[in-house]
């Protein structure tokens, strides 16, 4: 344990700070801040220092540089408990800071907040690159850097679990606790660095001026959405196996435009998984989702979801199919099988199956396009595809409790379904199989209404079950539904205004919540 003695706050959002900072003041903490935050301390009535006059560093270029000073940096790096211990005769007799709370400039939110123009775009690029902070995670950095002196905080939901350590334990902070800490902050400064060199990039390689698709049909199709519409297969180039064009059928009646539709849905879920993994779709939306030792395994666990909906469904599997499973999926109705291969005796088994269309690719990788385009009256719509990676160590918890691993492990399985789920969609599932889908409801209360009623239908067990939504919860009775289901956690983009009561109705609950800051509509 290392007792706090100074605190370095710096921060943008001073949600929480004024109870926070009376809390490190009745402590015995020195405060030290910069001048507008020693401004809203001071006007609370709590003792501070200002940065200018602890460090003798006037801030420079208009306020652009407060905090990067030679001695303040030293005072966060010094090893020991004493700066300049190790002897060196030019180190100025400075105390040590022991505890750094900082929250950057809200870079995302200022260059989001105007949607660009011609006219506005070059006021909007200034504003954005005014909100790119450089004290700010500078000095968060060199705390996490001295972990094992030096705590950081740089979310304002960090300060109530801290202050009841530090008042539990006569004003210090365990080794454990310092380490987690800046552990965050890395992962913090990542993302906080990728928003920046996105929007960036997006300002320098913009959607294109014009787009010339080149499209070459390589397949008439049975019919569109209902058969009076006539359809085709078309790819791009001359390639007639490119992506899904590239599937082989070897038994069924001949596809149609809905069963692409399908094909594309299942194949993009099926190859999320590098263990043996399945999908059942129905009209775009996966019905079931299921991961295990086996494909068989993973199947069931599928089925399981919602036995009804599945009827009339395709299956996506990412494992070769042997006999047992080719009965077993055989022993009901299905559109359409794909995997990436079929023994010989399985194929003979499907086959029976006169109109069951099996399908299968020489190349089940993921798909590597750069835009989705879809038409609209007198013109078509572009956006580039939804390739954003989901990394689960860049996820914030929000709560007071986090989740356990094997909780992170079913958000981290849910939220992979839930992204190619339609919006307003939410995924109810445990680490090994979803366990209730609600898609393509008008609110965001629907698809829990929906997605818990499925699986009561099912007859699946909920409790300590988790839960993802492709968008942010606007009002806590989601998180109030779920809990009467006895779901233990909660992974969501966040971003809503009413993120606080949201948050609130979690801890009252007991559930463990996390914000990806990333959020999957799929319309």
């Amino acid at each position: 344990m290392i007792k706090v003695h100074r605190a370095l706050i710096s921060v943008s959002d001073k949600q929480g700070l004024v109870s926070f900072a009376k809390g490190l003041e009745e402590l015995g903490v020195e405060i030290i801040a910069t001048s507008g935050t020693a401004g809203e301390l001071a006007a609370a009535g709590i003792r501070v220092r200002s940065v200018e006059e602890v460090f003798d560093s006037p801030e420079l270029a208009g306020g652009r540089v407060k905090t990067l000073h030679p001695d303040l940096f030293a005072a966060i790096l010094a090893p020991g408990s004493e700066l300049g211990e190790d002897g060196g005769e030019h180190q100025k007799p400075l105390a040590p800071i022991d505890l750094v709370i900082v929250n950057f400039y809200p870079f995302a939110q200022v260059a989001r907040s105007v949607t660009p123009s011609v006219s506005k775009e070059q006021e909007l690029s200034e504003d954005a690159v005014e909100a790119i902070d450089i004290g700010g995670p500078a000095m968060a950095r060199a705390a996490a850097k001295n972990w094992s002196r030096v705590a950081v905080l740089v979310e304002p939901a960090q300060y109530e679990p801290v202050l009841d350590e530090l008042t539990n334990n006569n004003g210090a902070l365990s080794r454990e606790t310092r380490r987690n800490l800046a552990a965050n902050v890395f992962r913090h400064c990542a993302r906080y660095d990728r928003e920046i060199g996105r929007w960036l990039a997006a300002e320098v390689v913009s959607l294109p001026a014009s787009i010339g698709i080149g499209l070459t049909k390589v397949a008439d199709l049975r019919y569109g959405e209902n058969p009076h519409q006539r359809a085709a297969l078309y790819v791009e180039g001359s390639d007639p196996d490119a992506g899904l064009a590239g599937y082989r059928q070897l038994a069924g009646v001949p596809l149609s435009y809905t069963n692409f539709l399908d094909l594309d849905a299942a194949h993009g879920i099926a190859m999320e998984y590098e263990e043996p993994a399945c999908t059942i779709i129905k009209h775009c939306n996966p019905c079931g989702v299921g991961r295990g030792g086996s494909v068989a395994e993973a199947y069931e666990r599928a089925l399981a979801t919602d036995p009804r909906s599945a009827f009339g469904g395709i299956i996506g599997l990412n494992r070769p199919v042997e006999p047992e499973l080719a009965s077993t999926i055989a022993s009901r109705f299905y559109d359409l099988v794909f995997a990436p291969a079929f023994d010989r005796e399985a194929l003979d088994i499907l086959k029976e199956k006169k109109r069951l269309r099996v399908m299968t690719s020489l190349s089940p990788g993921t798909s590597a396009r750069t835009f989705d385009l879809r038409s609209i009256e007198g013109g078509v719509l572009v956006q580039e595809a939804d390739r954003v990676s989901d990394d689960v160590t860049e996820w914030r918890v929000v709560t007071r409790r986090a989740p356990t691993d094997e909780e992170l492990d079913a958000l981290s399985f849910a939220w992979r379904v839930v992204r190619h789920v339609r919006s307003n969609a939410v995924v109810i599932s445990n680490s090994v199989q979803t366990l209730g889908i609600g898609a393509g409801q008008m609110s965001r209360v629907e698809p829990v209404e929906l997605a818990i009623k499925k699986a009561a239908f099912a007859g699946l067990n909920l409790v300590g079950a988790v839960m993802a939504s492709d968008g942010f919860f606007p009002f806590p009775d989601s998180i109030e539904m779920a809990a009467a289901a006895q779901i233990s956690a909660v992974v969501q983009p966040g971003g809503s205004r009413r993120d606080k009561e949201v948050i609130a109705a979690a801890d009252e609950f007991g559930i463990a919540m996390v914000f990806t800051g990333v959020r999957h509509f799929k319309h």
